[in-house]
Parts: structure tokens; sequence; C-alpha cells
């Protein structure tokens, strides 16, 4: 739900997703397909982890210990629209944008704007 925040405030101050951030979410909620821009998410198995889950606690109140109380699951990317190359990756010469939005972002008081801060900062070295 975090990621949904990020869009929202992305678009406040006039970023495009995708094009000036990429952004991520995790366990591909139903809404992830259908905000806009369609947002790339990790999917988890849920079903087989609630399964596991039930396993497991069935395993305690018979009274066995299970041999592991650690398990491994696959996750699948969801590549959808609110990715996007890095700055530095698309076009010579746009770190002069990057600072801009620092600047921009940086004034606000919201922390979730203050994230948007990062990501370009981080993607261009040139930046540091």
């Amino acid at each position: 739900m975090m990621a949904f925040g990020v869009i929202q405030a992305a678009a406040d101050l006039g970023l495009q997703v995708a094009r000036d951030l990429s952004v991520t979410g995790f366990d591909n909620v139903p809404l992830a397909s259908e905000v806009v821009p369609p947002l790339t998410t990790v999917a988890q198995p849920m079903v087989e982890m609630g399964e596991a889950s039930v396993d497991l606690l069935a395993q305690f109140l018979d009274g066995d210990m299970p041999a592991s109380l650690h398990r491994v699951f696959d996750t699948k990317l969801i590549v959808r629209q609110s990715t996007g190359p890095a700055p530095h990756e698309r076009a010579e010469g746009s770190g002069w944008r990057n600072s801009h939005l620092r600047q921009r972002v940086w004034s606000r008081p919201s922390n979730s704007e203050r994230m948007i801060a990062v990501a370009p900062q981080t993607w261009c070295p040139s930046n540091r």
C-alpha cells in the first residue's frame, strides 16, 4: 500500500512514474494492476504460505517439534508500467534534472515525498 502513496506523491510533485522514478510494490494486491500506472510488484504464494502456517501450527498443537521453522517460498516479479530505466541510462547529462528534483522534494515536509529524492540520487552516480 505504501507504493500507492509514492505514486500519488510523485503525481502531486509533477513527476512521472517510470520516467522520473520507478516504484515497485510487494504482495501483488488486486489494486496493483488497476492503479495508474499499473504497479510492478513481487507476488508471493499466499495460499501455499497459509497452508504451511496451518501445518506448522497443527504440529505445535499436537506437541510435535517441526524439523525446521524456516521455509523458503518462491516469489515472482510481475513487471508492469511503474518501472523504467534509471535516468543515467536514458540520457547523458540528465543530472541537472535530478539535482533540481532533489531540491524541490527536500523542501517538502512529508516522508513519502522525501523518499522520491533518494532514487534519482542513487541512480545517478554523477550527483553524489
